[in-house]
C-alpha cells in the first residue's frame, strides 16, 4: 500500500480510536489529555511532530523543550 492512503471502504479511525490503540481512557484524561495541548507552544516540536523538511533532530527539538521546561520549573513559572 502506498504511503498516505486508506484502502476504500475501510473506516478510517477516529483520533479516540488511536488513542484507545495506544493508552487507556483513564491515562489519556489523566494525563495526556492535558499534556498535548502545550505542544503548541513549541514550534519546533510542532515542525517534528508533523515530519516537515526543515524540522530539527530528534535530539535537537527533545533537548531544547526540556531545557526550556527546566528554565520555567526553576524559575517557578506555572505556566506549562
Amino acid at each position: 500500500m502506498k504511503a498516505g492512503t486508506w484502502p476504500p471502504g475501510l473506516k478510517a479511525p477516529t483520533s479516540m480510536d488511536l488513542i484507545l490503540l495506544f493508552i487507556g481512557k483513564s491515562t489519556w484524561y489523566d494525563l495526556w489529555s492535558k499534556t498535548f495541548p502545550t505542544v503548541a507552544k513549541y514550534p519546533e516540536m510542532v515542525k517534528w511532530l508533523k515530519c516537515e523538511e526543515d524540522c530539527k533532530s530528534d535530539l535537537e527539538v527533545c533537548v531544547r523543550a526540556t531545557a526550556e521546561q527546566l528554565s520555567r520549573d526553576l524559575a517557578g513559572d506555572p505556566s506549562v
